[in-house]
């Protein structure tokens, strides 16, 4: 759940939970004592507008993770600041001769606090034009500002995330894997990283590594479908056909309407020849899209394979119907055509599939 409190009570064990516990009990004791001392209007104002602050920040970490944002915690470390200048007790504290000590103190922390500010705005500057990068598929320039924004500190390690899918996307499979194993040691329980580290290593070919890995994603989300997907593509590296299809169903029967899922699971009965759960995979997935050309023509080439020619031939021109430059689906039509002696049939792919064409038959003649 997002929760500060917890967050903090799995990362620090109970020690500090404690010290959470007393440096909010030791806060609400200021913030009375400091109210019941004020002596003018400002000091209560600066009093109310800090405890409200506090009080805020708490708030919001019952139902998110604020104090994991650097500009929020500084804003409720000068709030407390505040809290406690005007605490009674620490007034008299400061009225020791340790007061030069303690302005100094305040100022290199100052000078500290605001040097980290900087570099945290700078981090969050270069994990915007990540993002960008990302949406627009530039890899390489997502690779760029990724590593610009981890020289300024590691204040989000999301950004490795996204780093290591745009390695992966490119063939670096290995310095892939390193960044969600980085990821993975500041959080341990994220499961997009787990599922990317997945699919990075199945691309490497340590396909037992990927199991052991997706295997914890099922425990944490159970409703999770691409780690279903992706150790489905482990077991088929390990040639593991029966739990290969296992994970395939699993991610089926947890997202039916996804045409993708369909058509990987219609691909695997076509290849182990069970022609009829692929029909009907392949017809779930046209009646979800029937826009997409090549769904149909994946129907069709399982129709021909059954010899339900007439059904193959309608899905084929269905195909040109939405796509008159789909090539392959002129080779299956004449496919057809040959098979029942008609060869009268005229061309109808457009005039961009027709140069491809005329290149195959002749490296075939």
């Amino acid at each position: 759940p997002h929760n500060d409190y917890i967050w903090i009570a799995t990362e620090t064990g109970i020690p500090g939970l404690l010290v959470l516990i007393w440096l909010m009990i030791t806060t609400t004791g200021s913030i009375i004592r400091a109210l019941r001392k004020a002596r003018d209007q400002i000091g209560v104002a600066h009093i109310i507008a800090s405890s409200t602050s506090l009080v805020a920040v708490a708030a919001h970490s019952f139902f998110s993770f604020p104090l994991e944002r650097i500009p929020v915690t500084f804003m409720a470390t000068i709030a407390l600041s505040i809290v406690v200048l005007y605490d009674p007790q620490s007034s008299r504290r400061s009225a020791s001769h340790h007061t030069g000590i303690i302005w100094w103190c305040l100022a290199a922390v100052t000078t500290l606090s605001a040097t980290t500010a900087w570099r945290a705005i700078q981090f969050d500057k270069m994990a915007y034009r990540q993002q960008g990068a990302v949406q627009t598929e530039d890899w390489s320039r997502s690779i760029q500002h990724a590593t610009e924004a981890v020289k300024m500190g590691m204040f989000d390690p999301q950004v490795l995330l996204l780093r290591g899918l745009a390695h992966h996307v490119t063939g670096h499979y290995d310095p892939a894997i390193a960044d969600q194993e980085t990821c993975l040691t500041y959080h341990p329980y994220l499961v997009n990283a787990m599922n990317n580290m997945g699919m990075s290593l199945n691309a490497a070919g340590r396909h037992r590594d990927a199991i052991a890995v997706l295997s914890r994603i099922a425990k944490l989300n159970p409703e999770h479908v691409e780690g279903h997907l992706n150790l489905s593509r482990s077991y088929d590296g390990l040639s593991d056909t029966t739990a290969a299809l296992r994970e395939l169903t699993l991610a089926h029967e947890k997202a039916p309407k996804r045409t993708d899922i369909l058509s990987e699971l219609g691909r695997r009965y076509e290849r182990e020849g069970n022609l009829v759960q692929a029909a009907e995979m392949a017809t779930r997935a046209v009646q979800l899209k029937p826009d997409r050309d090549g769904l149909h023509y994946r129907l069709g080439v399982i129709r021909q394979k059954q010899g339900q020619l007439k059904d193959a031939a309608t899905s084929f021109r269905t195909v040109l119907q939405l796509n008159r430059n789909h090539v392959p689906v002129l080779y299956n039509l004449g496919e057809l055509y040959l098979s029942l002696s008609d060869t009268t049939k005229r061309w109808t792919g457009g005039p961009e599939a027709a140069e491809p064409v005329r290149r195959k038959l002749e490296s075939l003649r």
